[in-house]
């Protein structure tokens, strides 16, 4: 039961992985296209999604749930601390942040708990699906510097980050 459950969740690591940069790529042409509200769009809905399915998965097999209570109370203390110090609580801002940060912890604690006990052909499959994805991201890079499209990394530079936003 274990072993089928562990197959489960590293082929959803594995989709995470592959995934990420069509997310990032398909976000920033949609904000570049449609010029829209960046706080709701695919990717954050979609990743969002994962968030909830990783968040279940680690309460439900108790992994490191101790992590979640501490970034849930230091969440409280900020917006406590932010509102007596006068400054400007925007509540969805902050949200978005802190489930942007929960996102990659959550990865990381499923990470670690799948690959305790992988074998070599795991970790070579993990690897080779790392290269891919780095490789999307190089060659949207690559190719929007060169037809002069996609979001400039510098004002005074015609450096291209490609149609990858910086978060």
């Amino acid at each position: 039961m274990y072993h089928e459950h562990k197959d489960k969740m590293l082929k959803f690591i594995f989709i995470l992985i592959l995934i990420n940069p069509i997310l990032d790529l398909l976000t920033g042409i949609y904000l570049k296209t449609f010029n829209l509200d960046p706080r709701f769009t695919p990717g954050i809905i979609i990743r969002n999604l994962f968030l909830l399915y990783m968040v279940y998965y680690i309460f439900k097999k108790r992994i490191n749930v101790y992590y979640y209570v501490m970034l849930i109370i230091t969440f409280f203390i900020t917006i406590i601390v932010q509102f007596y110090s006068g400054i400007t609580v925007y509540a969805l801002k902050e949200i978005q942040y802190y489930l942007k940060f929960i996102y990659n912890i959550s990865i990381l604690l499923i990470g670690l708990d799948v690959f305790k006990t992988v074998n070599k052909t795991e970790i070579n499959k993990l690897i080779r699906y790392f290269t891919i994805s780095s490789f999307f991201y190089a060659v949207v890079i690559v190719s929007s510097f060169l037809l002069g499209i996609g979001y400039k990394t510098y004002s005074y530079s015609s450096a291209s980050k490609g149609f990858f936003l910086c978060w």
